[in-house]
Formats: C-alpha cells, sequence, structure tokens
C-alpha cells in the first residue's frame, strides 16, 4: 500500500500540479484515502493473504495437509468462511483446491553504465502473470468526486508503470475493471463490504502493510497475531536531490496480521535533508472477521 501510494504521488504532481499533490497527501494523513496492499486475482477470483492465526481445534490432520495450509499463502474470498471455520475445529481446510499458480518468476541479467569506470553487471527478478490473472487492490474514497480522481491517477500511473525498473519499460499496467464494494452484485462483493463496515467482531484483517501510531501500538501488540515487514527504498525525485537518496526505514505490521481492533491513519515524513518532504503511507484497510 505505501508503495502504491508514493507512486500515485508522481501521475498526481503530473496532472494536477502542487496542490493537487498536496491535497493527496491530506487525503492520505487525514483517513480519507485508504488503500489495501495488491493483492493477486485468477480466472475473476479473488484471493486474501492468509490470516496470521493458529488453529483453535486438535483435530488430526495428516502430514500433507499440513504442509500445504503452512505453504499456502492465499486464500480465496469465496472459501474464507470454510478457512475461518476449520480454525474453530470444523472440517480441515483443502489448501491443495485453492492454492493458485498466478504466474512466473525469472531473472535478467543488467549492465549499469558507469562512465569512468567498469560496468556493473546486475540481476533483477521477474514476475509474468500468467493470462486471466493480474493484482487487485481495494481503495477507500471520501467520496465519489475522489474516487474519480483516483482512477484517473491509476490510470496514468499504468501508463508510466510501478516498482523497479520503470526505466527499462518494466511495471506498466492496465485496469481491467473496477467494481463498486458500496453496490455489491454477489456474494463475494457482498462479503467484502460487509466485512470492510463491521464493527460487532473482535477480529480484524489487516490487508495493507501499515504502521499504528505508538499510542495504538502499545495496546495492539497485547493481543494481535502478527508478521513484521521491513519498508525502506529510495527516493524517486530529482528535485529531491542531485544524487538517490534512501528514505529511512521502518518496520511495519505485514498484511494478514490479526487485531482485535481498527486504527487510524498515518503519514510518516522518512526523507533526510532533502529539498522537500518524503512520506511513507500507512491507511489501513481492514476486514471484521470471524476467526
Amino acid at each position: 500500500a505505501d508503495t502504491l501510494f508514493s507512486a500515485l504521488c508522481h501521475p498526481s504532481l503530473s496532472v494536477s500540479g502542487q496542490s493537487g499533490l498536496h491535497e493527496l497527501c491530506r487525503q492520505a494523513r487525514d483517513g480519507e484515502l485508504l488503500l489495501s496492499d495488491s493483492m493477486p486475482w485468477k480466472d475473476g477470483r479473488f484471493y486474501l493473504p492468509k490470516p496470521c492465526v493458529s488453529s483453535e481445534g486438535r483435530r488430526e490432520v495428516p502430514a500433507g495437509q499440513r504442509k500445504a495450509i503452512k505453504k499456502l499463502a492465499w486464500i480465496p474470498v469465496d472459501t474464507f468462511a470454510r478457512f475461518s471455520g476449520s480454525l474453530r475445529g470444523g472440517e480441515p481446510f483443502d489448501a491443495g483446491s485453492v492454492n493458485a499458480v498466478f504466474g512466473v518468476s525469472s531473472e535478467t541479467a543488467k549492465v549499469r553504465i558507469v562512465p569512468g569506470d567498469d560496468s556493473e553487471p546486475y540481476q533483477i527478478g521477474l514476475f509474468s502473470f500468467s493470462d486471466a490473472s493480474g493484482l487487485w487492490f481495494i481503495a477507500g474514497c471520501a467520496s465519489e468526486e475522489q474516487g474519480k480522481q483516483l482512477q484517473t491517477l491509476i490510470e496514468y500511473l499504468g501508463i508510466s508503470g510501478i516498482g523497479g525498473e520503470v526505466s527499462s519499460g518494466y511495471g506498466k499496467f492496465g485496469v481491467e475493471d473496477v467494481i463498486y464494494l458500496n453496490e455489491p452484485f454477489d456474494e463475494v462483493t457482498a462479503w467484502l463490504m460487509n466485512a470492510l463496515t463491521r464493527s460487532d467482531t473482535d477480529r480484524y484483517l489487516l490487508l495493507s502493510a501499515s504502521l499504528p501510531s505508538e499510542e495504538e501500538l502499545e495496546t495492539l501488540l497485547q493481543t494481535a497475531e502478527y508478521q513484521l515487514i521491513k519498508r525502506s527504498g529510495f527516493v524517486r525525485s530529482d528535485s529531491y536531490a542531485a544524487e538517490a537518496r534512501k528514505k529511512q526505514s521502518q518496520i511495519f505490521l505485514a498484511a494478514g496480521s490479526v487485531l482485535d481492533s481498527r486504527f487510524g491513519s498515518r503519514l510518516y515524513e522518512v526523507g533526510e535533508a532533502g529539498r522537500h518532504p518524503v512520506y511513507r503511507f500507512s491507511g489501513p484497510i481492514m476486514l471484521g472477521v470471524e476467526l
């Protein structure tokens, strides 16, 4: 989610200038813009990160099935109720039936040309999605107009690309469809809308790599089941400094973490001695779930 937000700042500046960029940052800071991490989809089926929870049941499960559950990273939305039921002692979840292949990983060699010095070869990792597969994410907007503006920025971002090596032509994408979850049309969209808005549960599945405030964190971690992820990287801005500068690193809660309550949005200042502020986004999207 923080990578996506940072990438959106570039088309925002190009399309709307400084005022548009400042407005995007204000929306993020005030919780008017929320973003999930990107998650895979395949053949029209949407997947969620496997929750970081342990089973309450003591049912004997064959070793092969236990290994399949352990390796499983993504769970289809339409099977989430069965998965959560298995954690509470219900029928074992058949991980093999939902373990999808979304594409193929590979590596390619590149050469960094350094004037007056030896060239430096290096490897980059690539991922190619298979047919009828891709990434999806959830965006929360405060108004319909804001949602339209966000769609425009995402379309511009698809042209320029996101991620590493965009200067080499990688990271370009097209928008397959836009689904309005406040207008659900089937069981999956109805389940997602209910989970996004419900407040009658004591477990919330985090869909965005994000970091609560110190005050919130102290309380949340007492009962949370979570994984951590390091967020770092370089500032991609010619106006920030003459040379590439690193952002300050932070440790975020990873998507898939399970907490007992929702927490608020933050926009962290992570720049160091540059010509303009550099922010890292933390606007969590969470699902109220039974686990």
